[in-house]
Parts: C-alpha cells; structure tokens; sequence
C-alpha cells in the first residue's frame, strides 16, 4: 500500500513529464500564433539577460565560459553604470561575480528595476558586475562535444557545478579583468556551490577577496519548506525519473512564457504558488504587477539528479556529495558513502545574510554554518518578520534593506 508521500511523489513525476510533452509539442505549435501574443505581452517576459540589461539603458557584455570537461556557459558583464559612464575603464575597476540559486539564472540579479535590482545598483555604485550562469539553466544548455545526448548532457548535479562550472567562471573574470581576485556573491544554491568549491580547491580562497553569502543553503537539517516531504522517499524519486526518462527538471521555455502572460489574471495565485512554495512568502515585499516577469524567467531549468542531491542533504543531515548508492558511490569516490565537504576549510573571508521567514536556509541551519567557519565576520539578518529567500532577489525596498548595506561592505574593501 502506497503512502501519501509516495503518491505526492508519483503525482509530482507524472505532473513533470506532462509539462514536459505538453513542451515538445508546443515547439511545433504555429510560430505566427506565438508572435501574435508576443504583442500584448509584457516584452520582459520574453528578454534575456542581455536584452534586460540594455532594457534599462546599460551597457552589457555577452562572454562564454568553457568548463574543463566541456560544458560551455553563457555568462553576462555589466562593465559601468550610468552614473559613471566614460569615468573609468572597466579594467580599474574592482569585478564582482554573481552566482545565483537553484532553477535561477543570471536573469534573476537584473529582472527588477534599476533602483531595486543588486546587478544595477553595483554597476551605479562604480563595479565591473559579472552574471555568472551554471551547466542546464537556460544559459548553460551547450556543450563543445558535436551531439551530447540529453540524458549524457544531464548527468550532473551541483557537485559538478562547484568542481567546474564557478572556478571556470572565476579564472574567466579574472584573466578578462586583470586583477588576482574578486568579489563573490551567491545566492541560494550559488552558495552551496561556492562552500564546496572553497572548501576542496582550496587555491580558489586566494581569489576570492569576499564572500557574501545570501540565504546560505549547506545543510537543510532545520528548514521547514515542503522539500522536506520529499527528501525520505529521494530514492523512490531517482527511480521514477530514471523510468520516465526525465533527466531535465523544469526547464525555461514558451509554456512558462504563455503562463506568465496568465499571471496578470484569474490565475495569480497559482503563479504565486509556483515562485514561493518552496522558499517562503513575503507579501509586503512582492511587486505584483512583476509576477508575470519573474514567472516567465523562473524557473530556468536544471538536472533532475541536482533536485535529487538536495533532497539528500535533508536524509544525511550532511553537508556531503551526490550519493550514488553503495556501489555507485565505491566506483565514483572508493568508498562506500559519498565524502562530506568540511567547510571548516574554507580560509576567504565570509558574511552570510540570512532571513527569519526564509524557508529553504532556515535561521538554525544559517547559525550552525556561522560557527563552522574559520573566517566569518558576520551572520546579518536581512528585513523583518516576513522577509523570505527570494527577497534577496525580489522584494521591492531591497536597496535600504539589503543592498545598500552590501555595496557599503564593499566599499571598505575594495580600494584599487
């Protein structure tokens, strides 16, 4: 007899797969009826980073990153702002990475306005903003290999991400900009790629000058969002993906864009739900009239083995890598269970940012990596009562509730 856990998950396979035939047949739907609701749309719903950015009168780069086994990622520069322009060059300028979280892409630092939005605000504030992008979002879907199959080019989860997707990113900004090291800020899952990374390459702590960790996700032992119910059957999960063959999870394509055109109507609460299941919601902080905007960039698309992996740090309680079972894990690590990542290890200089209705890096869990680290200066809490983890991203008076206090952060450290 099946539990309702069990058949949750079963519902939540099948919803997947649908969507995702629903998607295929839409790619050989009429294209002149796409373009004829293209008109009426909000046209952010359909930009990308690059058209967000120039949206708004900023200049933009578009450079692309090639990972040591072949993933080649497309990531964005936002080299001045407009308050500096033809001040200085970008070279003399301190770089600033921006890592995002899961099912997010680099879209989610510009996707606000100029005065709400962190990407612009460092730009304005004098940096040479980088918008870094990992392996299956809607930037990282290219690989150097002629016709990788979609379930080899899926094989992956942030493990991999940490190991060569962000050093990629880093060694690229730096080689581009000259300096030795940088600015990093992560959000969400960014950060759990940036502990692992720092904490097992241990030469990238050099050339990391700070790292400012929001909504710091290492270890789910406290978090109280939904994903909890999922984590005890993440066997059971794996199984059913591999049966139905879904290798890709929610990715960005014309469904989400034809659902964001929706999110201004009857169906904004279904569209709420989507966004902020998972992570915690903030009413007074949320720009409704943006809804259909941040519906149609997120989610952005990963592997399903990365969904997997976070499902079993909640069973390990371990901050620790993908565990591909006893024989898996003899194969791919020579031992039995996968290794764990020790954060204690990481030498650059942190400041994690952390808030009390976040539901995803619960205040516990927060606290916890806070006396794990050898060189953090800071656990500071972002908003009030209700500030949630997308509002690191979203909430409409982030300048005075998180970025200004940042970019001050940064200015103190980064005199050149």
């Amino acid at each position: 007899m099946f539990s309702m856990r069990r058949i949750a998950v079963v519902a939540i396979v099948l919803t997947t797969q649908v969507y995702q035939l629903i998607c295929v047949s839409l790619q050989f739907s009429n294209k002149q009826n796409w373009n004829l609701k293209k008109v009426s749309a909000d046209p952010e719903i359909y930009f990308e980073t690059d058209q967000l950015i120039l949206h708004l009168g900023y200049p933009v780069e578009i450079h692309k990153v090639t990972t040591e086994d072949g993933y080649v990622l497309k990531i964005f520069r936002i080299p001045f702002g407009k308050s500096d322009r033809g001040q200085k060059t970008s070279a003399s300028k301190a770089p600033v990475l921006l890592q995002h979280g899961l099912l997010s892409s680099s879209d989610d630092w510009v996707v606000n306005f100029e005065n709400q939005s962190l990407g612009y605000m460092l730009a304005d504030a004098g940096y040479d903003v980088w918008l870094a992008n990992v392996r299956g979002n809607r930037y990282g879907l290219e690989h150097i290999e002629p016709v990788p199959s979609k379930h080899q080019f899926f094989q992956f989860s942030w493990d991999e991400m940490a190991e060569y997707d962000l050093p990629a990113t880093i060694d690229y900004v730096l080689n581009v900009t000259g300096h030795s090291d940088l600015e990093l800020i992560g959000h969400s899952m960014g950060t759990t790629m940036a502990f692992a990374l720092l904490s097992t390459k241990l030469e990238y702590n050099s050339k990391i000058r700070h790292f400012h960790a929001l909504g710091p996700v290492v270890t789910l032992n406290y978090a109280k969002s939904p994903i909890r119910y999922l984590a005890p059957i993440a066997k059971e999960i794996k199984m059913l993906f591999d049966l139905v063959g879904i290798d890709e999870f929610f990715p960005s394509d014309e469904l989400m864009k034809v659902l964001a055109q929706s999110c201004g109507s009857v169906v904004k609460v279904v569209c709420k739900e989507i966004i902020f299941l998972f992570t915690g919601y903030d009413p007074q902080q949320l720009n409704s009239t943006r809804i259909p905007v941040y519906v149609s960039h997120n989610p952005a698309g990963t592997s399903s083995r990365t969904i997997v992996h976070f499902a079993q740090l909640i069973n390990s309680g371990y901050f620790q890598h993908y565990d591909y079972g006893k024989e898996g894990n003899m194969e791919k690590y020579g031992q039995r269970t996968p290794p764990k990542y020790d954060v204690g290890a990481v030498t650059a200089q942190v400041t994690l940012y952390w808030a009390a209705n976040d539901l995803l890096a619960s205040p516990k869990d927060v606290d916890d990596l806070y006396h794990r680290l050898q060189n953090c200066d800071e656990k500071h809490k972002v908003g009030g009562a209700e500030y949630a983890h997308l509002d690191f991203l979203w909430a409409i008076d982030n300048a005075a509730l998180l970025n200004d206090y940042l970019i001050s952060k940064l200015n103190n450290e980064t005199q050149y």
